[in-house]
């Protein structure tokens, strides 16, 4: 399957394959155990596990694509420092309590919209999973799993959503995440796709694909059957 990623920002399309990678870790290439030597002493690795090998091979790692300092303050309300000239990254948060109930409201939300969408040719369900098995590399926050459907005529741009405690931030409330910092994996059921890009001016971009929102309303399932009903 081949998808269209498309974006204003040139810079994201330039790079796509330094923030978008195969999600093999490194300690999963290192693990090197012949064959009659692992049949013979009985030694199963995760690279003889499917779960592992069908993770790893079907799915993407999502980068951070530029530098990015979150700032938490006092109220627990998130936004970004010092943000990269190129403003690839915007941040934003949710309200945890009011949308999931009061259990999770000791939370903190963290939302990163990369400034792109993915325009599949046919419809495709890829899943967000926290990057634990990039342990070494990744940041303190949690990466929320979810699902996130796609339609040739009814797509949303690329966003990842996080969630964190206090002691993530330093004393004055800051969290540095670093250029290539591993932010999520992004599971393909069916296999990976072919990404192409295109990029757009920001002018066009905002015509055709900014219909963006941020609180959960019920649009994007009732566009979803209105799409499904049409075919």
């Amino acid at each position: 399957m081949k998808l269209k990623f498309i974006t204003p920002k040139p810079n994201l399309a330039k790079t796509i394959d330094q923030w978008i990678t195969p999600a093999f870790p490194s300690w999963f290439k290192d693990i090197k155990v012949p064959h009659d030597e692992a049949v013979k002493e009985g030694m199963m690795t995760a690279r003889h596990c499917p779960a592992f090998v069908k993770l790893f091979k079907n799915a993407h790692v999502l980068r951070a694509p530029e530098e990015i300092s979150l700032h938490c303050q006092s109220n627990h309300d998130i936004g970004s420092k010092n943000p990269n000239p190129f403003q690839q990254v915007k941040i934003g948060m949710f309200d945890f309590e009011h949308q999931m109930g009061k259990e999770w409201a000791k939370h903190i939300s963290i939302k990163m919209d990369i400034a792109g969408v993915f325009v599949p040719e046919e419809s495709v369900s890829p899943m967000f999973f926290d990057p634990m098995y990039h342990l070494d590399k990744k940041t303190p926050l949690t990466t929320m799993t979810g699902v996130w459907p796609m339609h040739p005529d009814l797509y949303t741009h690329l966003a990842i959503n996080m969630m964190a405690q206090r002691d993530c931030f330093d004393d004055g409330g800051y969290l540095h995440i670093k250029c290539g910092t591993p932010l999520a994996y992004l599971y393909w059921p069916e296999g990976k796709p072919t990404i192409e890009t295109e990029v757009m001016s920001e002018e066009e971009y905002k015509q055709k694909h900014h219909y963006v929102r941020n609180h959960f309303i019920g649009d994007f399932i009732t566009k979803e059957k209105e799409l499904a009903n049409a075919i």
